[in-house]
C-alpha cells in the first residue's frame, strides 16, 4: 500500500493497516464478555497454562495453531510463570471483541479492581492505563509488523517508535482526565459515568488511543521545534518579546546593585 509523504496521511494509512491486520485474529467475532468469562473460566491466579489457553481458544473458535497468532499471544505468555496473563487476554477481547461500551467500562473495571474492593485507587488505574498502552501500541502494532509488506512495515516502526516514545505522557494526561472530579477511589458507577465523555471512552479502543496520542506527539513535536528553531534563530523573535526579556535583565541587575 503506497503511502504519501505527508505525515498525517502517512499515520492514517499506517493506522488503517493495523486495523485490517487486528481482524486477523479474529476476535472481533467473539463477545467481550464471553472471552472475558471464558478466559478467567480456564485460569488459576488469572494465569492460563498452554493446556488452558488452546482449551480457551477452542470455546472461543480462535485458531491456536496458526503461527501468526500463536506467535502474537506469545507476547502475553509470562516465561517465568510458563502461563499466558488472563487480564491481558481479557483486555484484547474488550478492545477487538463485541460489546457495548457500558458493557467494556465494566470488563476493564473488574479486570482491573486488583484487590477486589469494588473500586479502582489511584494505583490500579494507572497499572490499567499502562496495560492500555503496552497493548494498544506495541502488541497490536507487532501483529501488522508480521502481516504487512517490507515498505509498509518500515513506516509502522516509525509509527510505533513515536507511540511508545509519548506512551508515559499519556498515562499521565489520562490519569489527569480521571480524576479531574474524583479523589481517591472510584467506584464501578462512577467509572462506567466517565465512559459517557468521548475522550475518556477511547481507552476501549485501540485504534482511537494511537490516533489521540500520535496527536499529543505531533503537538509536542511542533513545540520543540518552535523552541528549537528560536535557540537557533534568535533574530526571529519578536522584538517586543526582546525587549522585555532585556528590560527583566535590567530590573534583576538593578536589585543585584541595591542588594549589594
Amino acid at each position: 500500500m503506497g503511502c504519501c509523504s505527508s505525515r498525517n496521511f502517512t499515520n492514517q494509512s499506517c493506522e488503517s493497516l493495523i486495523q485490517n491486520c487486528e481482524k486477523y485474529l479474529n476476535i472481533h467475532k467473539c463477545k467481550s464478555l464471553d472471552i472475558d468469562r471464558i478466559t478467567h473460566r480456564n485460569s488459576y491466579n488469572l494465569l492460563m497454562s498452554k493446556i488452558q489457553f488452546e482449551l480457551t481458544c477452542k470455546h472461543l473458535g480462535l485458531n491456536f495453531k496458526d503461527e501468526v497468532f500463536s506467535d502474537f499471544f506469545m507476547q502475553i505468555y509470562k516465561e517465568k510463570k510458563h502461563s499466558y496473563c488472563v487480564r491481558q487476554f481479557s483486555l484484547l477481547g474488550i478492545f477487538l471483541g463485541i460489546g457495548s461500551k457500558e458493557e467494556k467500562a465494566q470488563l476493564l473495571f473488574q479486570n482491573y479492581d486488583l484487590d477486589a474492593s469494588n473500586t479502582l485507587t489511584c494505583e490500579e488505574i494507572e497499572y490499567m492505563l499502562k496495560e492500555i498502552c503496552k497493548v494498544s501500541f506495541l502488541y497490536l502494532t507487532a501483529l501488522a509488523l508480521r502481516l504487512t509488506s517490507l515498505e509498509e512495515r518500515t513506516l509502522i516502526e516509525k509509527y510505533r517508535n513515536e507511540l511508545m516514545n509519548i506512551r508515559d505522557t499519556i498515562v499521565q494526561v489520562f490519569m489527569t482526565q480521571i480524576f479531574e472530579d474524583y479523589t481517591g477511589e472510584i467506584t464501578l458507577d462512577e467509572f462506567k459515568k466517565l465512559f459517557e465523555k468521548s475522550h475518556i471512552a477511547i481507552l476501549i479502543n485501540p485504534s482511537e488511543m494511537r490516533k489521540y496520542s500520535i496527536f499529543l506527539f505531533n503537538k509536542v513535536l511542533d513545540k520543540v521545534q518552535a523552541v528549537k528553531a528560536f535557540i537557533n534563530n534568535p533574530e526571529l523573535i519578536d522584538k517586543e518579546i526582546r525587549n522585555k526579556l532585556q528590560l527583566n535583565k535590567g530590573e534583576k541587575k538593578k536589585i543585584k546593585i541595591t542588594l549589594g
